[in-house]
């Protein structure tokens, strides 16, 4: 139960963050961070029953989409135009 827990807090801040911040490509952010929180709920929902395959499957989801939210803000943030120092 304190993995669904964090999955669905670390998600609902992940989504919250995201929105609120609106960084370069944050539409990856705030998916990924509801995926997390429909796997929290989804692992709460069946914890019982749930195996270990699913409790796996759900972090390799987790960190793919959380990997590949990151890969996009880097590639975001590699095209912005760079400035020009202010001289002191």
């Amino acid at each position: 139960m304190l993995l669904a827990s964090l999955f669905i807090v670390g998600g609902l801040f992940r989504t919250a963050g995201a929105s609120v911040i609106k960084f370069p490509r944050w539409g990856w952010t705030a998916f990924a961070g509801l995926v997390s929180v429909v796997l929290g709920l989804y692992l709460l929902a069946t914890w019982p029953t749930a195996s270990t395959y699913f409790i796996g499957l759900a972090i390799g989801i987790d960190l793919i989409l959380d990997g590949g939210a990151l890969i996009g803000f880097a590639g975001a943030i590699h095209s912005l135009p760079r400035t020009q120092p202010r001289p002191a």
